[in-house]
């Protein structure tokens, strides 16, 4: 008995290690602040969400697998509306491959949303000095993240104590920080990110903080696509007497960093307003870059589609085609074509190559690969599986396949003993 027990035990390890590798370890959790989310009991599946989205962090694992994140926004049980968009939590992620973006609960059915999130959390302490603020997102470890619909604001500086004289305004913090070579942020239709706000200094005198830029890349990589511009946060009021804080920058790169707006936007950064005071802070400039930083506008002349392809030489001039696919060779692009430029299925995925598609179908539209939507001419998707993936099914058939036959010639080998 205990070697037929080793045997199967082994063969179940075996199968255990095929659906594991099969399967891969990218994974799509999610995640809710309503009711239903939970840190503790929950799975991280739609039915049993997790509470917080740094929770969900926790359980993935590194590259290179790539996951996906899915933050409740709204839900409707069919008798009211509820709003879950606002997420008030300080987030970090080290060296992990992931997409944040948000979704939809309708009568127990999740799905795709535009709808966005919105992470912002709330003032640090007041103090003797107040406190300063820390950046609501931290990406660093060369890890690659890429927020879809996903407001940031940086956590505001806290106010100087009223009861303590001549306390400061803490300093505010980034929405957005990237840290070391090999990070990298994509943002899409993210709507504007802010810088932290200063904390107000004490009424009876105190200087008000400083405001934060909204993105901050400190030799890592932050690239902007469509609808994301960075407002610097604003400066601190002063006290009675005292110094506003100054207002933060939309962006700023150091260390070798690199802040982009691609072509599909121009570049939207701006800095944040001075805090009022005797004198009045100085409003942040627009974006600022040390000696080995960028930061980057794309866009150019002559381009009304920004695909880098100019208007005259543009297959589809007014829709943004980087890759200028023409499948029937009739000199107008597949962006354009009628009916035509939705997606393309390859394999089991997605191409999504249309601006107002994509948007309206919530995914990338500049040649990345997403889930294949069931309202796309692309029709339902459903995975293919691969070469490799093939190799792995067969495998698990094999060891299923033999864990059956040592089974059966155990049962056909030990005897039978009567209960007494």
């Amino acid at each position: 008995m205990m070697k037929r027990n080793a045997v199967v035990h082994s063969i179940v390890l075996g199968i255990a290690l095929f659906v594991g590798t099969a399967c891969g370890e990218a994974a799509d959790v999610y995640v809710s602040n309503s009711t239903d989310g939970n840190d503790t009991t929950g799975k991280g599946t739609a039915a049993e969400p997790y509470k917080t989205i740094q929770k969900a962090i926790s359980t993935l694992a590194g590259p290179p697998a790539t996951h996906t994140i899915w933050v409740r926004s709204w839900s409707d049980d069919g008798k009211k509306v509820v709003d879950n968009c606002d997420y008030t939590e300080i987030i970090d992620i080290n060296n992990k491959i992931i997409i944040i973006r948000p979704y939809k609960l309708v009568k127990g059915k999740e799905g795709k949303t535009t709808s966005r999130i919105r992470i912002a959390p709330k003032r640090a302490a007041t103090g003797n000095p107040g406190a300063d603020g820390a950046p609501t997102i931290t990406v660093r470890g060369g890890a690659s993240v890429n927020l879809k619909y996903v407001k940031v604001t940086g956590q505001a500086g806290g106010h100087g104590d009223p009861k303590a004289a001549n306390a400061e305004g803490g300093n505010g913090a980034p929405g957005i920080k990237a840290v070391g070579v090999g990070t990298v942020i994509s943002k899409f239709k993210c709507r504007k990110a802010v810088g932290g706000k200063g904390g107000n200094g004490a009424n009876g005198g105190g200087d008000g903080g400083d405001g934060a830029p909204a993105e901050q890349s400190d030799g890592a990589h932050i690239k902007n696509h469509f609808d994301s511009p960075a407002e610097g946060g604003e400066g601190g009021r002063g006290g009675a007497g005292s110094s506003g804080g100054s207002g933060g920058p939309g962006a700023r790169a150091e260390n070798g960093g690199l802040i982009e707006w691609t072509p599909s936007a121009s570049l939207q950064s701006s800095g944040g307003a001075g805090g009022p005071g005797t004198p009045a802070g100085q409003p942040g400039a627009k974006s600022e870059a040390d000696g080995s930083s960028e930061v980057n506008d794309l866009t150019q002349e002559g381009d009304e589609d920004q695909d880098g392809h100019l208007d005259d030489a543009d297959n589809c001039p007014d829709d943004y085609n980087p890759g200028q696919e023409d499948g029937d060779g009739d000199d107008i692009g597949d962006a354009c074509e009628p009916g035509e430029g939705a997606c393309e299925l390859t394999g089991n995925l997605c191409v999504q190559t249309s601006e107002s598609e994509c948007d309206e179908m919530g995914g990338w539209y500049e040649g990345d690969l997403t889930d294949c939507p069931e309202d796309s001419s692309c029709g339902t998707h459903v995975p293919i599986p691969t070469v490799s993936e093939w190799g792995m099914i067969i495998m698990g058939l094999l060891l299923l396949t033999a864990a059956t036959i040592t089974i059966r010639r155990q049962h056909r080998r030990t005897p039978v003993t009567e209960c007494s």
